[in-house]
């Protein structure tokens, strides 16, 4: 379950619920007014229907609201066939690969990296964001950042279809030097 769909179970459930509350009162208030004229007695019934129903309703929300929470994020997978049989290779493990290449080649400060799995065509598509360390050579760093980034995932994965995208942001300098501090 996607993360929208989890904010609306959560948002549904926990909306219903309190309209469920308000409607089991309101029905239950109504009960005690006809219990009270006699005249009334015989459609006390409808009053314990209504009471039933709304408590009925607050279940069913409340169940809404527990499985909106409950939920984990969905996780892609990409099943693989090699000559020992056949693999499942998740988002995540990609991302971390990924991830790992972008550290190794140490050109980009801060990446963030996300990669979309499409399991009929067997192929993966990965992207990758950050902002640049070294400005001077920012084409050939990119280029080449993808290409290694592609060649990794190849090898690892033993597929064609393979597509690295690289966003590289320019950093002022004088905000670089400040802001962020160099480990060596």
């Amino acid at each position: 379950m996607n993360g929208l769909a989890k904010i609306l179970f959560v948002l549904v459930g926990l909306i219903g619920m309190i309209g469920s509350a308000v409607f089991a009162g309101m029905a239950y208030q109504l009960g005690v007014f006809s219990d009270v004229v006699t005249e009334y007695q015989e459609k006390m019934w409808f009053s314990n229907v209504a009471i039933f129903v709304g408590i009925l309703m607050f279940i069913i929300f409340f169940l809404f609201f527990f499985i909106g929470l409950l939920t984990k994020r969905n996780e892609r997978s990409i099943v693989l066939p090699t000559k020992y049989g056949e693999i499942e290779i998740t988002d995540r493990t990609i991302e971390s690969t990924v991830m790992y290449v972008v550290v190794e080649e140490n050109m980009l400060r801060n990446p963030v990296v996300s990669a979309k799995l499409f399991n009929r065509k067997k192929a993966v598509n990965v992207f990758v964001m950050g902002d640049a360390i070294q400005t001077s050579r920012l084409q050939t760093n990119g280029a080449e950042l993808q290409s290694k980034i592609e060649e990794k995932l190849k090898d690892m994965l033993e597929i064609e279809m393979v597509e690295a995208d690289i966003k590289i942001h320019k950093t002022n300098k004088r905000e670089a030097k400040g802001s962020h501090a160099r480990v060596i």
